[in-house]
């Protein structure tokens, strides 16, 4: 399989990796396209993978089931999260839900998972996730030629003024709640099969907790959320009380040690239900 494939397109693809699967699926490889967007510099497939098994991905993502990946971009955490949910005792493949609002990304996105078929479903939501469905939100960059937007959330006024100032693109994408999202995929997917869902939007990431409180409160899910780099401490305190208030817990993601906003800074946090710590293995 090369670059110049007919089947997909592949016009905005750098590189097309190609992965060892057998730990996984038993045989086979998985593939991944990796952008070719100058703010991005090259990664290794195996490097991704490796990176998401250290952060116990694989312990929360079970054989044959559903997972939901916001701010899928290119797929690099898609395409694993595929992966790990593959039941390879029973040769069944999980669901996997992306969402990413980027238009500059769908025609890579499904191209990636047209690629990777055999090891998951794989559906792609276009949007963005928001408090309610909306036919057009307006979203913006962070001053980096559209690799990542997010400019929509509540953040204090110093972090704000330095996104807007930083911003170059903006670009108009639909909105849905995360509760419609799923409710759209009633007849592929059971609800509860939902165990993990990981947030990755450049600060918006409290928002969408926030947002989607009364679906992640009833399913539970595990959570992997991003801590934004450029928040402010106000900000992070923010973040970790949108965490509490759905009744969940944040936890270091590669020891699994309670953490809270004040101590060591992290780029991302998993995130138990405080019903589900007891069964935790650390």
């Amino acid at each position: 399989m090369t670059l110049q494939s007919q089947t997909h397109d592949l016009s905005k693809a750098r590189t097309l990796h190609s992965l060892d699967a057998t730990k996984w699926l038993g045989n086979g490889r998985a593939y991944w396209l990796e952008w070719d967007h100058p703010g991005e510099t090259p990664r290794s497939f195996a490097s991704i993978v490796e990176g998401l098994e250290w952060v116990r991905w694989p312990q929360f993502i079970k054989p044959g089931s559903t997972a939901i990946d916001i701010g899928t971009h290119s797929g690099d955490t898609t395409i694993p999260m595929g992966l790990f949910a593959y039941d390879q005792q029973r040769r069944k493949k999980g669901a996997i839900i992306g969402v990413e609002p980027n238009p500059d990304l769908h025609k890579l996105v499904e191209s990636c998972y047209a690629l990777n078929e055999h090891i998951a479903h794989f559906y792609l939501e276009k949007c963005a996730v928001t408090d309610r469905d909306i036919d057009k939100i307006e979203l913006a960059d962070h001053g980096n030629a559209n690799c990542n937007g997010g400019i929509i959330g509540d953040y204090n006024d110093g972090l704000k003024e330095e996104l807007q100032k930083r911003a170059t693109t903006t670009y108009k994408a639909q909105g849905k709640s995360l509760e419609s999202i799923v409710n759209s995929y009633s007849n592929k997917i059971d609800p509860r099969d939902i165990l993990f869902v990981k947030m990755d939007c450049e600060g918006y990431d409290k928002e969408i907790v926030r947002s989607s409180a009364s679906i992640l409160s009833q399913l539970k899910p595990t959570l992997f959320v991003e801590w934004f780099a450029w928040f402010s401490d106000e900000d992070s305190a923010d973040l970790f009380s949108a965490i509490e208030e759905i009744g969940y817990v944040a936890l270091h993601p590669g020891t699994l040690q309670r953490v809270d906003a004040s101590g060591e800074r992290l780029s991302d946090l998993t995130c138990v239900h405080a019903s589900r710590l007891a069964g935790l293995e650390r």
